[in-house]
């Protein structure tokens, strides 16, 4: 079986994990807005819990920026589940 692999630079894990945040919290804002009643507590919940478990891709950005001098690419080995973070040297 062939192994996937899929190598970005900063740039573009950037767009990839800011664009679905964006994207979907400008939804549940607006459903939380426009909603009648029970369905804006729902909706205030769910744009939690989406906002919460997009922790992990910040703490990433921040990783991004605090190293923004360097030139660094994420590799993705989906077989094995793991992300490895390599320094252009």
């Amino acid at each position: 079986m062939q192994k996937r692999y899929h190598v970005t630079k900063s740039l573009q894990f950037k767009i990839v994990a800011l664009i679905p945040f964006i994207l979907i919290s400008m939804i549940f804002l607006f459903l939380v807005f426009y909603l009648p009643g029970l369905w804006k507590w729902s909706m205030s919940i769910f744009l939690f819990a989406h906002t919460t478990m997009c922790a992990g891709d910040f703490a990433l950005l921040n990783f991004y920026y605090l190293n923004r001098k360097k030139k660094i690419y994420t590799w993705d080995d989906a077989d094995e589940k793991m992300a490895y973070f390599y320094e252009e040297i």
